[in-house]
């Protein structure tokens, strides 16, 4: 496959806080000395009477309802509920199959009270309100989107927003899409016409990855990259009005496959790896880190979690020696449920609080 390889250096050093502005766009810089101030975090790991052989993810709600949001099995459907912390078992919510309202994988995240459950195989999706997981007879519907390589968040009752994968800019060497960060989609029309994208050239949603959540009362849109280290803050008229950057020294390259328009990243580097919010904050779990070799998903990484308000303004930060896959916070604010690997890189319920 013929390819072709385009270095862009991106470099972020950090000595102390400074706050810039770009394109009329804040951008707000955290301190690399963040990281030796941050609040030290302790673990309990979350007993479980029985194994989950499919867990993916684990979601702690309000204090009461965990959610295990598994990996594709013919044994297990996508999401297990149970009272919190009793364990006892609610029902089980959504197939894997290939038949309507069926998933052939699926990604999990939270959004304020929302379960956010996409098949990026299908190309569907299921927003659905946590608290109907009560009701053992529930069934959720699920939104055509036609998009492969989006994330999503409700923006309304009737319409969704994702990131599009088709969003990409390198301005220095002239390549990238005429395209915008964010799309609005309708929730009950099948999707997929391109000009919903706009103009591009390449497929990059292997790049332009991360989280999403949304503040429908105060008009707010946040998303955070897996790749990159900046949180970028959005009103809801998808105008980008704030950028809160990690602290981390990177160099990018990409690597552009000729033939399929097709751009990826040449080294892995884990930045946001999830978001969640409240109705007063929102908090993002990010690493920071290249690749270290081994195993993808386990290795020497420690997390930080960034505490915000919706304006973007850095409230408190907290540390982990572990790496954070997702996470929920509770009702008080004092207590992390976090997804993490224990050492045979299985995926653990752990509970986080400052030592």
């Amino acid at each position: 496959m013929k390819k072709l390889t385009i270095i862009l250096l991106f470099l972020v050093i950090m000595t102390s806080c400074s706050t810039e502005k770009a394109s009329n766009v804040e951008v707000v810089e955290i301190p690399e000395s963040i990281k030796s101030d941050a609040i030290e975090l302790s673990a309990k790991i979350v007993p479980f009477a029985e194994p989950h052989l499919y867990v993916y993810k684990y979601f702690v709600y309000n204090d009461s309802l965990l959610l295990v949001c598994n990996m594709s099995s013919s044994e297990e459907k996508a999401i297990k509920v149970y009272t919190y912390p009793e364990l006892e078992f609610i029902s089980d919510f959504i197939p894997f199959g290939r038949g309507p309202g069926e998933l052939l994988s699926a990604g999990f995240a939270v959004s304020g009270d929302k379960l956010v459950v996409d098949d990026q195989n299908v190309r569907y999706n299921f927003i659905i309100p946590i608290d109907s997981l009560l009701n053992e007879d529930y069934t959720p519907l699920y939104n055509n989107h036609g998009i492969q390589g989006s994330i999503f968040a409700e923006y309304s009752k009737d319409s969704l927003v994702g990131n599009n994968p088709n969003y990409f800019s390198d301005d220095e060497r002239g390549i990238g899409n005429d395209a915008e960060r964010l799309v609005l989609l309708s929730k009950t029309n099948e999707l997929g016409q391109e000009s919903v994208f706009g103009k591009h050239k390449y497929y990059a949603g292997n790049v332009s990855y991360g989280s999403l959540i949304t503040n429908q009362d105060k008009k707010v849109i946040v998303y955070a990259g897996a790749y990159f280290p900046d949180i970028e803050i959005y009103d809801y008229d998808l105008n980008l009005k704030k950028i809160v950057r990690a602290p981390g020294e990177f160099k990018y390259s990409y690597s552009v496959d000729a033939k399929n328009n097709w751009i990826e990243l040449n080294h892995t580097i884990f930045c946001f790896s999830d978001l969640f919010n409240t109705d007063d904050y929102f908090y993002a779990s990010y690493i920071g880190s290249y690749y270290k070799g081994g195993d993808v998903l386990q290795g020497n990484y420690e997390s930080l979690i960034f505490k915000l308000d919706w304006d973007g303004n850095l409230i408190e930060t907290y540390k982990y020696d572990k790496r954070i896959f997702t996470f929920t916070v509770s009702t008080d604010g004092n207590t992390f449920y976090a997804t993490v690997l224990d050492d045979e890189d299985s995926s653990i319920l752990v509970e986080l609080t400052a030592k």
